[in-house]
């Protein structure tokens, strides 16, 4: 696959890692590029506040991005004070990575009472909105993205927005396809994208339901975006982003784009790919072997449970009449119960009463 360039940054596939918290997390990021794919990941936002009034906090992200590059931090603010945003992203200027994201498109409550994320779409807060891109861009030695959505509960000034950010010097936006109500819920829009890309003058990715080589394909033909970020789909298959890259290097990949289509909207009542018990195994041990490596900040047993606890349960997605499985896993105590469970039978003996 040929280089990809938003803006200054050139990246060497059109696939990006997506910012969720709780999910990309260092050793999620590790493991997605140890199987290949991965042209460009950001690292889930930090409150602007924390950085500004405990900046020591963001030391380990930091210095994680600063090592495994090219990479990006996220950040959400309201844009209600731009002094405190200046100050911290003059804190981030102090570290070598490759771009600046700002979160004007996360739905959770807790970022959108804080006055972040989708809130910002809201028509009221246009001034705030813009505060933030604007002293973000103006104070940042490095090339500064933003991430939308199609509006808080309608799409009324999308296109001033996308003005905005494009004027303001943005090098490239990222467009997930749903409204901010809409959570996860429904399809997104490619048609909305595809004039999203055609009012913008910078390069646009595309976020929102791609989980295979199809609904990549339907997408970047459909919407005309220079790259894809994929989120949700790689739980559980870190290997999404060089299987896509497979598949489209094959010669017998000639699916017709109605035939994209019509899978595209049915793709919440399928799963592409479900793992057998040797790819939880190697995917455990590959991520246990990345824990370790990393250093002070993240080898230690309560982070190594929590990750690879949640990951496993991640692993299970589509299998039916899996609950006791999770559940199982969920409710390890410790690390040596966990791995005790995964590699000595027990889930090869659960897993065969599980159904696909």
């Amino acid at each position: 696959m040929k280089i990809t360039k938003l803006g200054s940054i050139e990246i060497s596939t059109d696939l990006m890692l997506a910012p969720m918290m709780d999910v990309t997390t260092p050793t999620y990021v590790l493991l997605c590029k140890h199987y290949g794919g991965v042209g460009l990941y950001t690292m889930p936002m930090v409150f602007i506040n924390q950085i500004a009034q405990a900046p020591k906090t963001i030391r380990p992200i930091a210095e994680f991005v600063e090592k495994y590059r090219p990479s990006g931090v996220q950040i959400c603010g309201s844009g209600r004070s731009p002094e405190i945003t200046l100050k911290a992203v003059e804190i981030l200027n102090s570290y070598n990575f490759d771009f600046l994201d700002i979160n004007c498109g996360c739905p959770a409550r807790r970022t959108c009472s804080s006055g972040g994320g989708v809130s910002l779409m809201r028509s009221h807060r246009f001034q705030d909105l813009r505060n933030l891109i604007h002293t973000t861009i103006k104070t940042s030695n490095k090339p500064v993205s933003v991430k939308i959505r199609l509006g808080w509960d309608s799409t009324d000034g999308l296109k001033d927005i996308v003005k905005l950010i494009n004027d303001e010097g943005a090098s490239f936006l990222t467009i997930h396809g749903r409204l901010g109500n809409q959570k996860y819920s429904g399809k997104v829009n490619l048609d909305l994208m595809r004039k999203i890309k055609s009012w913008s003058d910078i390069p646009v990715v595309g976020n929102g339901d791609v989980i295979d080589a199809l609904s990549y394909r339907l997408m970047k033909k459909k919407t005309n975006v220079d790259a894809i970020m994929i989120g949700r789909g790689s739980q559980g298959y870190p290997s999404i982003f060089s299987d896509i890259l497979d598949s489209l290097n094959k010669k017998d990949f000639t699916q017709s784009l109605t035939e994209c289509s019509h899978y595209y909207g049915e793709w919440r009542n399928k799963v592409t790919h479900i793992n057998t018990l040797d790819n939880i195994q190697d995917y455990i041990r590959e991520l246990l072997s990345i824990i370790e490596d990393l250093g002070q900040y993240w080898n230690n047993e309560r982070y190594k449970l929590k990750e690879l606890r949640r990951n496993a349960i991640w692993m299970l997605k589509g299998l039916n009449n899996s609950r006791k499985t999770k559940s199982t896993i969920g409710r390890s105590k410790s690390l040596s119960d966990l791995l005790d469970y995964i590699f000595n039978g027990k889930l090869e003996e659960d897993l065969k009463n599980v159904k696909k």
